[in-house]
């Protein structure tokens, strides 16, 4: 693990389960599910991973407002709302319009996010994500008070680290369970996540490819986002290969469909695949294009029967009353690619 300072946000270790009747369905390979949905307060999700040392350095700046930004039904920003309720901060949310239809009003996130304090700004598509977090900033400035901006996702060069940190951990429960992994599948949107597991993959048995599925990028844009989140580690973590971490990844872009934030046919149909044969909770978003992204990899042979493959559950589940209407319907609109 890295020495650079921390908050307690997750309930680590995260459970690493298996999925025995999607296995058994398939024919094999064996899937497991590392539960980062579990991974602790207001909801869960990989992003407590990133804000237990994104919000470390808050705190060590004197900071007394948490600002931050994403989509309409953001994960980062509900899990963020929490993290700073823990730590008796105030938290601004800016939500952008990044699909150009109107939210539904019983957004999960949004609720929750408010119900943690958090006051919530809706913006129009198009907006500009770093300038509307400076003017966000500057009006708590110019209140007296004390702000901190964390960017979409929680993708700073400390973020990636909590990512870093999931890798480690994984690694010591595969060698538990005496495990090669062929490899790691997870949702990939700012990149954050899956460059912090690249830069921690020499903890995990087996060389496994790290499997992204993006989100909203194209395969060339996001690859480039990922290669751009370990350049920013290497003033954290000199010995860093970056060459030889990006090596590890793979990028699927073929689950975006018509663009991030919008619920695919395919996405609707692996969460409620997993819901009815698992009794597990994904979301259509992220975590429901990713499952879609591994069971394609399947069925077109391109995962054979006797591996062993990790989907990594980067949370989201609780965004799921903002989509309901989408289940059982074709999606549409909606081109826009920023994750949050």
């Amino acid at each position: 693990m890295t020495t650079s300072p921390r908050v307690d946000l997750v309930a680590a270790p995260t459970p690493l389960h298996a999925l025995p009747t999607l296995t058994a369905e398939r024919g094999g390979p064996r899937v497991l599910v590392k539960r980062e949905d579990l991974a602790g307060i207001g909801g869960g999700g990989n992003k407590l991973r990133k804000l237990e040392y994104v919000l470390a350095r808050a705190v060590a700046t004197g900071a007394d407002t948490i600002v931050t930004i994403g989509a309409h039904e953001s994960n980062h920003v509900r899990a963020t709302a929490a993290a700073a309720a823990r730590h008796g901060l105030a938290c601004i949310g800016l939500l952008v319009d990044e699909t150009g239809v109107a939210p539904t009003p019983n957004g999960g996130n949004r609720f929750l996010a408010s119900l943690f304090g958090a006051r919530l700004v809706h913006l129009p598509r198009g907006t500009d994500y770093e300038a509307a977090l400076a003017g966000a900033a500057a009006e708590v400035r110019a209140a007296g008070r004390v702000p901190f901006v964390v960017p979409a996702g929680g993708s700073t060069a400390e973020g990636c680290l909590g990512a870093r940190d999931l890798a480690v951990e994984l690694g010591g429960q595969l060698r538990e369970l005496g495990v090669e992994p062929s490899r790691i599948v997870l949702a990939t949107g700012t990149g954050g996540t899956l460059a912090g597991l690249a830069a921690g993959a020499d903890s995990l048995p087996g060389r496994p490819v790290l499997h992204g599925v993006s989100v909203g990028a194209p395969r060339a844009r996001q690859r480039a986002r990922v290669e751009a989140r370990l350049h920013t580690l290497v003033d954290l973590l000199p010995d860093l290969d970056v060459v030889r971490a990006l090596d590890r990844v793979v990028i699927d872009d073929a689950q975006i469909g018509p663009g991030y934030g919008v619920p695919t046919e395919a996405s609707c149909a692996a969460v409620s695949r997993l819901a009815r044969r698992e009794g597990l909770l994904l979301d259509p978003i992220y975590t429901g294009k990713a499952m879609a992204g591994l069971l394609a990899e399947i069925e077109a042979g391109r995962v054979r029967p006797g591996e062993v493959v990790v989907f990594v559950h980067t949370g989201g589940a609780p965004s799921l009353p903002a989509y309901q209407d989408h289940f059982g319907r074709a999606p549409a609109g909606g081109q826009g690619e920023h994750a949050t």
